[in-house]
């Protein structure tokens, strides 16, 4: 595997203009986020109230300021501020790192994804394949900054497909900036962009040229398989996404079913978010002084703040952050189910996880690439089975009760609450 990231000599300044730069900002809540508010007017019928001198300068100074238009060229500044109630991060910087996961065919582009304002982060992947027809297939774009586009572009290869394989927010939000810096590329989904209004695919921003559960409307099915897990509606909003298995190389890519976290950081993640998280006489250290629990000093500080930062991602907080070498090891190191997607997602739709993921069983991968932690990772069939046995069976799989213990209160609280419902109810 190679890594490449831009030094800052920029392929070519793109220029995408005023309405291209509001793209990038993403607007809570409502997920609308991209076309301006004139565009948005119209399509409510309220063209006469923003025709006026003064709201058409607000909307371009709004633009304005939103705008990339000006970025030099090799930035990695795009403006992001979305996703409540849990705004993405970073809000203004994405750094870009491109690896060669198998030469001459599957690239990784990786940037920074977390929790703004808070030091906890992951890694996010875009996978880039090229196909039988020398181009392009793009599985859950990222960010495109000028970086971004500038190593993307010095594969040589023009851009055919671009591909959201999941409901999930952090995957899906990205798609319509993207698919404006390669306008002709054709925009392939899975269904649910809008919740909780069915807004029209046009006000979102984008264009979709088939959606996945249209088998016979894709393109490029010489080079791909592919099976979907149906649309369930889990709580407040639905869940589904798609695997892929590229047939030459005999890899299967998914977003979010699977993971493998390895013990060192991922190159993207900022060495000073580590250090100040798994820095033992941190702020973090301060709060549970005098706890059972010391903090470890015999290991490195970058090191400890991943595994702090990981636990906190994948167990919304172990049963020790000050110490979470047990809650890490339990899900280190292997190919595994994320425990947060596990025990709120999975967890209540077993049946239809069973079904979908039997059928990804039939094909013959040798690799994963999932859109988090380490890719590729070396696995079958077999392999995939015994990693599912903790959703499908219920079975522990060497991830401890008390590491559980505040997903499972969260999941309680939602039960309780009527947000979700008992599993059997799901069936």
């Amino acid at each position: 595997m190679r890594p490449s990231s831009s030094d800052g000599q920029g392929y070519g300044h793109h220029d995408e203009g005023l309405e291209d730069g509001f793209a990038n900002w993403q607007i809570p809540a409502t997920h609308f986020g991209q076309s301006n508010f004139a565009e948005t007017g119209r399509t409510m019928g309220m063209e006469s109230k923003l025709s006026s001198p003064g709201f058409r300068e607000i909307n371009m100074g709004f633009m304005r300021m939103c705008s990339m238009s000006s970025s030099p060229p090799g930035s990695r500044r795009f403006i992001n501020v979305t996703g409540f109630p849990f705004p993405l991060g970073p809000a203004l910087e994405r750094k870009t790192i491109r690896k060669e996961l198998i030469p001459g065919s599957i690239w990784s582009f990786e940037q920074e994804q977390g929790l703004a304002g808070t030091t906890v982060s992951t890694n996010v992947r875009m996978t880039v394949v090229k196909t039988s027809r020398r181009s392009l297939w793009i599985h859950a774009p990222i960010a495109p900054t000028e970086e971004c586009v500038q190593l993307l572009r010095e594969l040589e290869l023009p851009v055919e497909a671009i591909v959201n394989p999941t409901y999930a927010y952090e995957h899906r939000v990205f798609v319509p900036s993207f698919s404006r810096r390669f306008p002709t590329a054709k925009v392939y989904s899975v269904r649910g962009w809008s919740f909780p209004l069915p807004l029209p695919d046009s006000l979102l921003g984008i264009d979709v040229e088939a959606y996945l559960d249209e088998r016979e409307r894709i393109p490029w099915l010489d080079d791909f398989d592919y099976e979907l897990l149906p649309v369930s509606f889990i709580g407040l909003a639905p869940y589904t996404e798609a695997a892929f298995f590229h047939r030459r190389t005999k890899t299967m890519i998914t977003t979010d079913l699977f993971i493998k976290v390895s013990e060192m950081p991922p190159e993207v993640i900022p060495e000073a978010k580590l250090e100040a998280l798994g820095n033992p006489d941190s702020f973090l250290a301060s709060l549970v002084r005098g706890s059972a629990t010391d903090p470890p000093r015999n290991i490195p500080s970058n090191v400890l703040g991943w595994m702090r930062m990981t636990t906190l991602a994948l167990f919304l907080g172990p049963s020790s952050l000050l110490d979470p070498r047990s809650a890490f090891g339990s899900i280190s190191g292997r190919l595994t189910v994320s425990p947060v997607l596990r025990v709120l997602v999975f967890g209540k739709i077993r049946s239809s996880v069973q079904r979908w993921t039997e059928k990804i069983m039939s094909w013959p991968f040798d690799k994963i690439i999932p859109a988090h932690f380490d890719a590729p990772v070396r696995a079958g069939p077999e392999d995939m089975r015994n990693a599912l046995t903790c959703v499908i069976q219920g079975r522990p799989d060497g991830v401890g009760e008390a590491d559980l213990k505040n997903l499972r209160g969260i999941n309680h609280v939602l039960r309780s609450l009527g947000i979700v419902k008992e599993e059997e109810e799901y069936m």
